[in-house]
């Protein structure tokens, strides 16, 4: 932007509402790396039912609810073939198992379903960092805040063929 201040007032107002709009898939995107990482190999399997089924053994070995995080290209597949239940405003499996569907597991996961135990989250509050270069005439702005993403232990995953 130039380095008028009303100029400088909208690059702001651009940059925070920029993270605003991008920041839940770039986040899923750089999670689905960690979660593929812990979770090994694979299970290679045609079939989403057996796809779920090898996650639910998995957590029902353990004993726990878990989660099972998925593009959001599975949706239609899961619902489709009736594995998805719907509680308040998400889902689960037939047998109780939180499904978390994302944009950015998209790229990131691609064909893997990946189970994991609970899911938590911090944040911090949006940094809206400034400078000039003058010898360009612009206004740089960039909106950004620190995102953790955390789980206990990673169950194992299943790509879909």
């Amino acid at each position: 932007c130039d380095l008028t201040e009303q100029t400088q007032a909208e690059t702001r107002e651009r940059a925070v509402q920029n993270l605003r709009l991008n920041e839940q898939q770039m986040v899923e995107r750089e999670f689905a790396a960690r979660l593929l990482a812990d979770a090994g190999t694979p299970t290679a399997t045609g079939s989403l039912v057996e796809a779920v089924s090898i996650l639910e053994a998995a957590f029902a070995k353990r004993g726990i609810v878990g989660v099972i995080h998925a593009s959001v290209r599975t949706v239609a597949f899961a619902s489709f073939q009736q594995l998805l239940v719907r509680t308040g405003s998400g889902f689960t499996t037939p047998s109780g198992h939180r499904w978390v569907f994302g944009g950015g597991y998209v790229d990131g996961l691609d064909n893997k379903l990946v189970a994991t135990s609970g899911v938590y989250g911090w944040r911090d509050q949006v940094a809206v960092r400034e400078t000039i270069k003058a010898e360009w005439n612009q206004h740089v702005v960039i909106a950004e805040r620190s995102v953790l993403v955390a789980y206990e232990h990673a169950f194992g995953a299943v790509a879909l063929s």
